[in-house]
């Protein structure tokens, strides 16, 4: 049937195919069941790559597929000028739930998770997270237009949180904040777009303000 089968038997014998300068340039192991190209196949469970031995080893978990090299190891994706090169995570729902996008027009690197895009990475190096077109070096958007670091005291479990920027409008005053502070008791301090700065106890300590000042008189000079 023009079909050939070699060691159809399943017995623990090696199938190898030379090159140039290269005994084992194709090479099939029987004792590791391990594919090799270059030399033969010791290490993970499918195909396993290598020029030069590293002395390494490689996890259980991410060892499919191997390249190995004694000083750099690379691995290159090409593509057409107006093209992408992609690595794809897929699963049994959805064959890519995540990804990593290269997008040769334009030249910009994106990040997708649960199907959409959550960062990318403009060719100028303008970084945006949750939004692709970018208003700046930096620019983090989400649903309710909060960015927010948090963190938590090694002496217990107190939080506190330090808000950039806060999208929704503070109805008692229609005003929007642009950094504000809370912790455990809630609100600690906030600036706010009208150029107000509101603490929790009405105290602005060495804040120096017309704004937030009575009684302002001229010093006579003596």
């Amino acid at each position: 049937d023009g079909a050939f089968t070699f060691n159809e038997g399943s017995a623990d014998v090696d199938f190898r195919v030379e090159s140039n300068g290269n005994a084992n340039m194709l090479f099939i192991s029987g004792g590791n069941d391990v594919v090799g190209i270059g030399a033969e196949g010791d290490l993970g469970v499918g195909l396993h790559v290598r020029t030069a031995d590293s002395g390494a080893s490689v996890a259980g978990d991410m060892d499919e597929l191997v390249l190995e090299n004694s000083t750099n190891t690379g691995l290159t994706i090409l593509s057409a000028t107006d093209g992408l090169g992609r690595i794809a995570f897929g699963d049994s729902g959805d064959n890519a739930i995540g990804g990593i996008d290269y997008l040769q027009n334009g030249n910009s690197l994106k990040f997708t998770t649960a199907g959409s895009e959550r960062m990318r990475i403009e060719s100028g190096g303008l970084v945006g997270i949750g939004v692709s077109s970018m208003g700046g070096k930096l620019h983090v958007e989400t649903a309710s237009n909060i960015i927010g670091i948090k963190t938590s005291c090694t002496s217990g479990s107190y939080d506190s949180t330090v808000t950039l920027f806060e999208g929704d409008r503070n109805t008692s005053n229609n005003s929007y904040s642009i950094i504000q502070g809370k912790n455990g008791g809630g609100l600690t301090f906030q600036v706010q777009d009208s150029g107000n700065v509101v603490n929790a106890n009405n105290s602005y300590g060495s804040t120096s303000d017309e704004r937030i000042k009575q009684n302002i008189a001229d010093a006579s000079s003596q």
